[in-house]
């Protein structure tokens, strides 16, 4: 199994890293530590991030689990440093920003059919209330300027025209921000660049 998810953390860790650390479930507090050595019942935890952006004291990162702990990406992150926006028991005790549930989406799922071993991946789409913690906190600022540089490519500029019944007009508008960030919102502009990129793979051919 491998398992990727979406966050939104406080502050602004590296662009990447690997963390490993010894977790162990304390019962009692029904929470999970970092131990300081190996022992009974601490076990090896390992996971990968990647810092997508980040705006406003907060940042939005991907992370692929290679172990399972329980509550292992909240341990990890707050341990970090950079606790999950929401998160009231691994990090600030107090609902922030007008958010009281953690920012923590499991986005995709891929694993090997049990019968035929062909590789089947599930995902799953960012829930409302984390799209609009991201618009709300300006958080896909990074991208969204990316992705403006993209409306210079015509084959982008088609493809939307064709496909989301966008006019030029409308790409040539001061909103260009606030069209990208609502395709952002519905997975659109992703979709669009995917299927960009398969084009150019095919033409190569």
């Amino acid at each position: 199994f491998e398992k990727e998810y979406l966050a939104v953390v406080h502050g602004q860790p590296e662009a990447q890293a690997t963390l490993r650390d010894l977790l162990y479930r304390d019962k009692a507090r029904r929470m999970t530590l970092v131990a300081a050595e190996p022992a009974k019942g601490v076990q090896e935890a390992v996971l990968h991030y990647q810092l997508q952006n980040a705006h406003n004291g907060m940042s939005r990162v991907r992370i692929q689990l290679e172990t399972g702990r329980t509550h292992q990406i909240r341990v990890h992150m707050a341990s970090l440093g950079h606790p999950i926006l929401g998160d009231m028991v691994y990090g600030r005790k107090k609902p922030e920003l007008g958010q009281d549930s953690q920012v923590l989406h499991a986005g995709v799922l891929c694993f090997r059919h049990p019968r035929d071993e062909r590789l089947v991946i599930v995902s799953a789409e960012l829930p409302e209330y984390f799209k609009n913690v991201l618009e709300k906190h300006d958080i896909n600022r990074d991208l969204i300027d990316e992705y403006i540089n993209l409306f210079k490519d015509d084959t982008v500029i088609e493809m939307l025209i064709q496909k989301y019944k966008l006019t030029n007009k409308e790409l040539t508008q001061v909103n260009k921000y606030k069209i990208i960030n609502n395709m952002l919102r519905n997975g659109i502009f992703e979709d669009v660049i995917d299927q960009v990129i398969k084009n150019i793979e095919n033409n190569k051919e």
